[in-house]
C-alpha cells in the first residue's frame, strides 16, 4: 500500500491510490522530496471546480502541509489529537527527503 504519489501524476491516479490505502491522503513527492500532501477532500473540491481527472495532482495538492523532522515523531499523536483533518504526516530529513509517513491509524509506513 502506497501513501505517496509522484509529482505530475494525474488526479485519477491519486484517487485510485487513496481508494485503497485507508488513510484518505497521499504525500506528493518529486525526486524523493516532499512537495505537498493531497487528500480525498482536496480532490473532491477540485472536481467540483471543474478540474479534469487527467489534471496533475500538483494543481490540487496542499503545499502548506504538516510535517515532522526526523527525530520528532513523538509529536505525531499531539498533532492528530488537535487536527482531525490530518490523516498522515510525512517525516522528512534536513533536505526534505521523505523518510517515512506516520498515519492516524498509528502505523509507521
Amino acid at each position: 500500500m502506497s501513501l505517496q504519489i509522484e509529482s505530475g501524476s494525474s488526479i485519477k491516479d491519486a484517487m485510485l491510490l487513496i481508494e485503497f490505502n485507508r488513510h484518505k491522503s497521499l504525500v506528493v513527492v518529486s525526486k524523493g522530496k516532499v512537495i505537498g500532501v493531497v487528500s480525498d477532500g482536496d480532490i473532491r473540491k477540485a472536481l467540483l471546480h471543474q478540474k479534469l481527472f487527467s489534471s496533475p495532482i500538483d494543481d490540487v495538492m496542499n503545499v502548506n502541509y504538516i510535517r515532522l523532522e526526523r527525530g520528532t515523531e513523538c509529536k505525531a499523536k499531539e498533532i492528530f489529537d488537535k487536527l482531525e483533518y490530518v490523516y498522515i504526516i510525512p517525516v522528512v530529513d534536513d533536505s526534505n527527503n521523505l523518510i517515512k509517513t506516520i498515519s492516524r491509524l498509528c502505523e509507521d509506513i
